[in-house]
Formats: C-alpha cells, sequence, structure tokens
C-alpha cells in the first residue's frame, strides 16, 4: 500500500488542480454579479488564505519545502513528512495560487473594458521588466532563509512564501499581456509552443527526474546557487527528453480520439 502510494505520488497535481478548478468555477460564478468590487473580495481572499496557511503550519507544525527537501526525504518520496502530505499534496498548499490567478483575470478583463492601458503606465512598466530579477533574488534568498528554524517563522514563511511567489508571478504575468517588453517577446516565442504542448507529461516525470537526480547526493538539497542552477537544467532537460515518447504514443492519439467523439456528437447534435 505504501509502495503504491509512493507510486502516484508524482501525480498528486491532477486530483489537487482539479479540486481548484472547481472551487475556481464556483467562485466566478457566484461573484460574477458584483462585477469590479470582486477584486477587493479576491484581494482579501488571497491574503486570507496565505494566513490560514501560516496559521494551520504553525498549529501542525509544517514548513515550507524549503525546510523539508533533502536527500533522504526525497528518497522516500517525502511519504513520512506531515508537511508534504499537508501543503503539497492537498488543495490547501495552491490555493492562494487559484485565488491570485482568478484576481489577475478579473483585473485584466475590467482594464481592457474601461480601456486603461497598463503599457502607458512607466512605473508598471519599470516593475515589470525588474520582476524576473525579483524571482531570482528571491529563490537565492532561500540559502538564508533556511537558517533561520523557529517554529514561529517557519510557519509564518509558508504563508508568506506563497504569498510573494503568487504576488511576482501575477506582475510578471498581466505585464507579459499588456506591455509590449523584452520579456514578453521572448516568451511569445512560436517555438515554445512544442514545449507547452508537452505540459501535462513533463509534470506528470518531473519528480521522478527530480528525485533520480537528488537522491543520491550526500547533502542537504539545493545548498548552492549552483546545485540550484545544475538541479534546473538537468530536470528540465530530462523530464523533456522523457516525455516525449509519452506525449506522442499517449496524450496525442488521445487528445485526437476525444476531438473526434465531442466533433462528431456535435455534428449529430446539430442535424437533429
Amino acid at each position: 500500500m505504501i509502495t503504491n502510494r509512493k507510486l502516484i505520488s508524482s501525480l498528486r497535481f491532477l486530483a489537487v488542480d482539479m479540486q481548484l478548478y472547481i472551487l475556481a468555477s464556483f467562485l466566478t460564478l457566484a461573484l460574477a454579479p458584483l462585477k469590479q468590487r470582486v477584486l477587493p473580495i479576491y484581494a482579501a481572499l488571497f491574503f486570507g488564505s496565505c494566513v490560514l496557511i501560516s496559521g494551520i503550519s504553525y498549529i501542525q507544525d509544517w514548513k515550507s519545502m524549503l525546510y523539508i527537501a533533502n536527500p533522504e526525504s526525497i528518497k522516500e518520496v517525502l511519504y513520512n513528512s506531515p508537511s508534504f502530505q499537508g501543503l503539497y499534496t492537498s488543495p490547501l498548499g495552491g490555493l492562494p495560487a487559484c485565488i491570485m490567478g482568478l484576481y489577475i483575470a478579473h483585473l485584466h478583463y475590467y482594464m481592457h473594458e474601461s480601456g486603461y492601458k497598463i503599457s502607458a503606465n512607466k512605473v508598471l512598466n519599470v516593475i515589470h521588466n525588474w520582476m524576473i530579477p525579483v524571482y531570482i533574488a528571491w529563490l537565492i534568498s532561500g540559502l538564508y532563509i533556511r537558517t533561520v528554524t523557529s517554529h514561529a517563522f517557519t510557519a509564518a514563511y509558508t504563508g508568506i512564501e506563497r504569498c510573494i511567489f503568487c504576488i511576482i508571478c501575477a506582475t510578471q504575468i498581466i505585464g507579459s499581456i499588456n506591455i509590449d517588453s523584452h520579456i514578453r517577446r521572448f516568451f511569445a516565442w512560436s517555438k515554445w509552443d512544442t514545449f507547452a504542448r508537452m505540459s501535462l507529461p513533463v509534470m506528470m516525470v518531473h519528480w521522478c527526474v527530480n528525485t533520480l537526480i537528488a537522491v543520491p547526493r550526500p547533502y542537504t538539497t539545493f545548498s548552492s546557487g549552483f546545485d540550484i542552477a545544475v538541479d534546473a537544467v538537468a530536470t528540465a532537460v530530462m523530464s523533456y527528453t522523457i516525455a516525449v515518447p509519452i506525449s506522442v504514443m499517449v496524450e496525442l492519439p488521445m487528445q485526437k480520439f476525444l476531438d473526434c467523439v465531442i466533433i462528431k456528437n456535435i455534428q449529430s447534435s446539430t442535424k437533429q
């Protein structure tokens, strides 16, 4: 039983994401009549979810992946880690990102409706251009943050980590959509489409690949900036390499099959 649960651990995101999709759909439909007044509600829900995570982490003694990721725990697929089970295999850990996604979606819609142009705001342009350096700095800061191990701080950090990460990503996304910059042109490169289409197989195998890379090490994972870079590149290359046959032989045929079924059903309904 334990072995089976370990094997499916890398697929946990599927169940978690589906639960968050259902929640997002419910919130969107329930709050739609409020129109622009929904923005402060989503903002309050976002910060509230971060505080909730910190509070539960304090009570349950949960910690961020920054503190629990080491070769020994990864070798066991973090199976015996209450923090991993509570934060990373349940919808709770992804709740702030879910709500932030709803916030920026509504924000973009209402800005478009009102005719507001982010690209005309010089301050927002500067903030957008600085988001990637800020993100890198935030990652590097983990090397120093992990040295602080007090119970109150580690609990608070579980919520703060998600809050800051979501804000950085949201700022980058909303800026990339509305501001013509080098960052936008880089991510708009058409060749990324191929990699994007393989995102599901990559997500299914990347944890196994990361485990394969990290476990043989005799020291704590992510102990230096160089390790972070090496792990990121190696995991990406190996994951995409493994994902190619999965995508070609499993995902694409299934997509074609479902497309045919759906199209035939639509055509049949139209004829009737």
